[in-house]
């Protein structure tokens, strides 16, 4: 549904943004941490990102962040963070939404959603995921850049 990460250490931005929820208990993922954050300019300007699982917020509802602002501390609880995009209202991963396949937790997976958010993320100089060359399930919703090009000069 979006990109996972094990580790421990700070979880920043990753850009301009408005923090729409920041919850240590977030049901129905593991860890319980959920923190949503409305992207406020680029390319992805509007959309939301969830980072989730085995993190604990450090910011507050309303709060305005850049890409230099650490949102979470994630800890090495088991399960890792994951990361993506979320819907619209914030309220779980964008591959969960009809329009995106209604791809959830139980999968299949990679989404095609995943896949864009990790194409986003390899842009910005992370490492692609170990499924990265896979096949995508459910689809991308409009409005979703494909391209992420100008974000590499």
């Amino acid at each position: 549904m979006g990109v996972d990460f094990a580790g421990s250490g700070p979880v920043y931005a990753l850009g301009n943004a408005v923090i729409t929820n920041a919850t240590g208990d977030g049901a129905g993922w593991p860890g319980g941490g959920w923190i949503t954050y409305q992207l406020t300019s680029g390319p992805a300007k509007g959309l939301q990102v969830y980072v989730a699982e085995d993190v604990t917020p450090t910011v507050q509802v309303g709060q305005h962040v850049t890409s230099s602002t650490v949102i979470a501390d994630m800890y090495n609880g088991g399960d890792g963070i994951e990361t993506g995009w979320a819907m619209p209202d914030g309220s779980s991963a964008e591959s969960q939404l009809a329009v995106a396949g209604g791809v959830g937790g139980d999968g299949p997976f990679p989404t095609d959603v995943g896949l864009n958010f990790d194409t986003l993320l390899i842009a910005l100089g992370v490492p692609a995921a170990p499924n990265y060359a896979a096949t995508g399930y459910g689809t991308l919703p409009a409005g979703y850049p494909t391209s992420w090009a100008s974000l590499r000069s």
